[in-house]
């Protein structure tokens, strides 16, 4: 128990208190010092008072269990906009501390934020984070897949630092971030798949180059997200265009011509069929480029087959 009159938590107070599930904050607490409640395992809740202004580094850091953070609506240097669960820097949109959900508003994810977050298998970076800090995803032991929106410049170090669970990396800037060291490291440890690293298909190369990138050249690889998207439109265009040659013939009276389109547009409709499955199966650029070669060739095929069409309509 914190006596209400108690302004200052000092540093270190409940250092690796493990048995600590809650805590009551006095309403005139106006500090709480570095490392107060580092590594309190077992600490499932926290509210911040409006008159908390200084919260020091490392404060909740390791607080594996911490589900529920609020901030309360008075207070003037933090919040917890949007009932985030996260200690946010109101005056820089700096998330502190978090544990499920990151406010689109927010533009830098501080140092440690989500470390040891043992419960969180994903989470959405909102697209106008800018940085993302030292050790911020670090040790997130479920963690399984990441995208890093396109304004991110800087990754501190071990930004994703021992991350076991995690199966898959998305980059979306085109200009390298900022990069520091270990950022997707593991330790040494059997059993831990090496993941991708998917990064604009344009910008590979850079990528490979870049320093602190580099150290994961044999990783990165192009994003085909976007490419495979396109092309599955471009297919469903075909498709759409056989269909209706289709309707158009089964109009027509028999004929040889009639017999003769059929059998080529029957072809062409299987045809996208395969193209259809290669594309689901693509996974290099590659195979990609010659899907897209595949695809306008059929195009051409099919326009052709509707000039014909037309012709005996």
């Amino acid at each position: 128990m914190i006596p209400e009159q108690q302004t200052v938590i000092e540093a270190g107070t409940f250092s690796s208190c493990h048995s600590l599930v809650s805590i009551v904050l006095p309403s005139g607490l106006t500090t709480i010092g570095d490392q107060a409640f580092v590594a309190c395992t077992g600490l499932k809740a926290i509210t911040i008072p409006a008159g908390v202004t200084s919260i020091g580094a490392a404060a909740f850091t390791y607080c594996s269990s911490l589900s529920e953070i609020v901030v309360s609506h008075d207070n003037p240097v933090y919040d917890s906009r949007g009932n985030c669960n996260a200690i946010i820097e109101t005056a820089t949109n700096t998330l502190r501390w978090g544990s499920t959900t990151i406010p689109a508003s927010v533009t830098k994810i501080g140092t440690m934020a989500f470390a040891q977050r043992s419960h969180l298998k994903e989470i959405a970076i909102p697209e106008m984070v800018t940085e993302i800090g030292v050790g911020a995803f670090s040790e997130c032991s479920e963690l399984e897949t990441i995208t890093i929106p396109a304004h991110v410049t800087v990754l501190g170090k071990q930004a994703f630092y021992d991350c076991p669970q995690l199966k898959e990396v998305i980059v979306l800037a085109e200009t390298p971030p900022s990069c520091g060291e270990k950022v997707f490291d593991n330790p040494e440890q059997s059993g831990v798949a090496v993941y991708p690293i998917d990064v604009p298909a344009e910008s590979v190369e850079a990528y490979k180059t870049a320093e602190g990138w580099n150290a994961y050249a044999d990783r990165i690889q192009a994003d085909l997200t976007e490419m495979k998207t396109e092309l599955d439109n471009e297919l469903k265009e075909c498709e759409k265009m056989a269909v209706y040659c289709l309707d158009r013939l089964q109009q027509l009276p028999a004929s040889e011509q009639k017999t003769r389109l059929t059998e080529q547009l029957g072809y062409l409709m299987s045809m996208l069929h395969k193209v259809a499955q290669d594309l689901s199966a693509a996974t290099t650029q590659e195979q990609l480029t010659s899907i897209r070669g595949d695809i306008m060739e059929m195009r051409q095929q099919l326009a052709m087959l509707d000039d014909q069409i037309r012709q005996l309509e």
